[in-house]
């Protein structure tokens, strides 16, 4: 089976042409002024190490889910990669790819658990907390 790399959760991903990845802002809490609250910007990135079976398939679907603290699933994301024009122009079998969640609607405080699908198998999961600001201390 194929194996997560790494399972992140930022703000912005930049790649440059020589396909170097930078991560900018990384989340592990969220913090929101009220709810429902959204972020302008989030992004989950990730990098599998792909196993003969998905080198030989060519193409992977990926999906991403959000259970909120209650366990119930809010939200749900899909992407594709082509692993082969990614190993032809890159010359590198891993696979990196993000998928940008931004403005999904946050509708509750606690512990959040973002789980990544590949081709409908799960890779791994990654948790994040969300908290209410407190605005009394910036004012």
């Amino acid at each position: 089976m194929s194996k997560l790399d790494y399972f992140l959760l930022c703000e912005s991903v930049l790649v440059d042409k020589a396909d170097r990845i930078s991560l900018i802002n990384l989340f592990e809490v969220l913090h929101v002024a009220a709810l429902p609250g959204t972020y302008n910007k989030f992004v989950f990135t990730f990098r599998i190490i792909p196993d003969a079976k998905l080198l030989a398939l060519k193409k992977a679907t990926f999906t991403l889910t959000i259970d909120g603290p209650d366990g119930k699933q809010y939200f749900k994301a899909e992407g594709a990669a082509d692993i082969a024009s990614h190993a032809k122009k890159t010359g590198k079998s891993k696979i990196a790819s993000s998928l940008d969640i931004s403005g999904f609607p946050i509708t509750q405080t606690g512990t959040h658990i973002a789980k990544l699908f590949l081709n409908g198998e799960k890779l791994g999961d990654r948790t994040f907390e969300v908290v209410l600001q407190d605005n009394k201390k910036e004012q």
